[in-house]
């Protein structure tokens, strides 16, 4: 029976520890390699593109989609002979697509769990930048290897900060 009892704190250490482990594992930002290094600062910044250009469902959807390879090779599929290298890189890839007919394949570096309600439209109209939860994406120079932590406690501060509704079934099947 003594032995039982002093197990018992070990047990219960061991268990909150792995919980620990398991939670933090869980919500870890995870490295995405994308097919192309999209350069967000030349096409949004220098060249003064809208987000909806390339993410053309974002004011009508909870995902905002992911440019297929037709609107890229609207200008990238000239012949690979431009002054610049990155831009050839880009126009042999969507080139090589177009001759196969496959798709450019994204990784969608952000996934709404289904118990959540989300809408891009709601929040862009609120005049919540981009950035506020996907970070430096649309101004980097080559896509982000691991994507802003977004966490209900992230949403929380955000509403909170806002006054906007904390209450669960705001955004909460």
């Amino acid at each position: 029976m003594q032995r039982i009892k002093l197990l018992l704190p070990v047990a219960f250490i061991v268990i909150v520890v792995l919980a620990v482990l398991i939670y933090r594992a869980s919500t870890a930002a995870v490295s995405i390699a994308q097919p192309i290094e999209f350069n967000h600062y030349k096409h949004h910044v220098e060249m003064e593109l809208e987000c909806e250009m390339c993410h053309e469902y974002v004011m009508r959807n909870a995902v905002a989609g992911l440019p297929g390879r037709e609107l890229c090779a609207d200008c990238h599929e000239e012949d690979p002979d431009h002054e610049n290298p990155r831009f050839n890189e880009v126009a042999r890839i969507v080139k090589a697509k177009a001759e196969s007919n496959e798709e450019i394949e994204w990784v969608r570096m952000y996934q709404t769990l289904d118990h959540v309600i989300f809408s891009h439209e709601r929040h862009l109209s609120a005049h919540v930048e981009c950035a506020e939860c996907h970070g430096p994406t649309g101004t980097s120079i080559t896509p982000m290897a691991q994507p802003k932590l977004i966490s209900m406690e992230s949403c929380m501060n955000c509403h909170e900060k806002r006054r906007v509704s904390v209450d669960c079934l705001t955004c909460h099947k």
